[in-house]
């Protein structure tokens, strides 16, 4: 996001980080600052979304699982990761 910002030419000044979507719609909403993140829905909050155009943002994502799984929807579901993203090794 970090660089998001750079190219739109300002640096944030970051005071508080989370991943959790309901802790950054309570920060906004109590007046704690602005947030960049995916698109959420809102509804019922003091908090605007505008969407970002011509961004494009990669994010690293992952799948984890238990290595001694033995669901077989799991398993369906690896594979089909796997499938899909064959670039990413596996641990």
């Amino acid at each position: 996001m970090t660089k998001v910002c750079h190219q739109a030419g300002f640096s944030p000044k970051i005071t508080v980080e989370t991943h959790d979507m309901q802790t950054v719609i309570e920060l906004v909403s109590s007046g704690m600052g602005v947030s960049l993140g995916p698109r959420l829905p809102l509804a019922g909050k003091s908090v605007a979304f505008r969407a970002l155009s011509d961004v494009s943002i990669r994010l690293e994502a992952g799948v984890a699982y238990r290595m001694d799984e033995k669901s077989e929807l799991v398993h369906s579901f690896l594979e089909l990761f796997f499938r899909l993203f064959p670039h990413e090794t596996q641990s």
